[in-house]
């Protein structure tokens, strides 16, 4: 999960992501608030407060390097806020992310994270 990015505009310096780790990872349906903190564009810090629906989507296949996961676990997270909403997925095999599409900017756009294991 990202919490934080350094040299790829508008930073994200940090996300509280306690709540959403333990829902996400369980695989169950939950509602949890998100806050980003993030830099504008003249460096200062804005901060941003999300509530956001997490829900299993479905099993899917995935591949990690030379791996295939058959039966990996898609889970969403839609996540609203005045300033903006924002779709975060998820796949899971046994408890652990092995893949993640984020938005932590919607200038920046979707950036695909793949865990090798």
């Amino acid at each position: 999960m990202i919490i934080g990015t350094r040299g790829m505009a508008f930073d994200l310096m940090t996300i509280d992501a306690d709540q959403a780790v333990p829902v996400i990872t369980s695989g169950m349906t939950g509602q949890i608030t998100r806050i980003h903190r993030q830099l504008d564009g003249q460096d200062r810090l804005k901060i941003t407060s999300y509530v956001c629906d997490i829900v299993p989507a479905g099993s899917e296949t995935i591949r990690t390097g030379e791996t295939s996961y058959a039966s990996t676990l898609r889970v969403d997270e839609q996540c609203y806020s005045p300033s903006g909403d924002l779709e975060n997925r998820y796949w899971l095999h046994d408890g652990q992310i092995l893949q993640s599409e984020q938005i932590f900017n919607r200038d920046v756009g979707r950036i695909r994270i793949l865990f090798l294991h």
